[in-house]
């Protein structure tokens, strides 16, 4: 099974469902607050953070809006950083629910480790709601970034 080497071993990648419903212009606040905590928390050996998306084909419709997150390690959700990532992946996901035409559309966010498996999956529901935390599960694994 392929893993992540070289220069994206030390990157994290956000990577929408569908690019229709989440452009990287709209990503850009994410990725710039999670690139300033993996600065300050990692100053000697630093991570990036970068998007991939793919030109969109078609129309976007689907049920939930998805966001991908590929991580360099699994053990970043073991560290006391997953919790600001974290924080900020879930506020991020919150913010979409204000766009009137989105308001009822639910938000998942999974994110995968090394070799593509998933580590983590956040469900919001709601603006409201408390974010619904699952470990990974599934053993299957999924495709690295396309970008």
């Amino acid at each position: 099974m392929a893993t992540l080497e070289g220069p994206l071993s030390r990157q994290l990648i956000f990577e929408p469902q569908n690019s229709l419903e989440m452009s990287p212009d709209e990503l850009a606040p994410l990725v710039d607050s999670i690139q300033l905590i993996l600065n300050e928390e990692s100053a000697t050996n630093p991570f990036t953070v970068a998007v991939s998306f793919e030109e969109p084909l078609g129309a976007a419709n689907n049920l939930w809006e998805i966001l991908h997150v590929f991580l360099p390690s699994s053990n970043l959700v073991k560290d006391a950083i997953w919790t600001k990532i974290g924080d900020r992946i879930t506020a991020f996901m919150r913010s979409r629910f204000r766009k009137p035409h989105e308001a009822e559309r639910p938000r998942v966010t999974h994110i995968y480790g090394p070799r593509g498996e998933i580590l983590k999956t956040v469900i919001l529901r709601s603006a409201d709601d408390d974010p619904d935390w699952q470990d990974g599960g599934e053993d299957r694994p999924f495709p690295l970034p396309r970008g």
